[in-house]
């Protein structure tokens, strides 16, 4: 995964709160799109906060080694496969 490369949401999703979890909703005319409910957790939440505010891979494993304790390696790696699994449900593209 590119460390500077830069992702944009899709207008595919929106985030709510049920029962106290954040979770992404699929936007579609079709009640099997629930089946598509996406539960986000504080560092999921703190990776797509910062995806929308239009940080690159890099800036953001570098947030995440500042606030969390974890090291750098660990860090990009959970970072570029939460990443890869947003942009492969269709919430996220990279921005060219």
């Amino acid at each position: 995964m590119n460390e500077n490369q830069r992702y944009k949401a899709t207008n595919n999703f929106t985030i709510s709160e049920v029962a106290g979890e954040k979770v992404i909703l699929p936007v579609s005319q079709s009640v099997d799109a629930l089946n598509n409910l996406f539960v986000i957790n504080e560092t999921g939440a703190f990776i797509i906060s910062h995806l929308t505010q239009g940080k690159s891979i890099a800036e953001i494993v570098q947030a995440i080694v500042a606030t969390y304790d974890v090291d750098q390696a660990t860090a990009h790696a959970d970072v570029a496969e939460y990443v890869q699994d947003i942009v492969n449900r269709g919430f996220f593209v990279a921005d060219n």
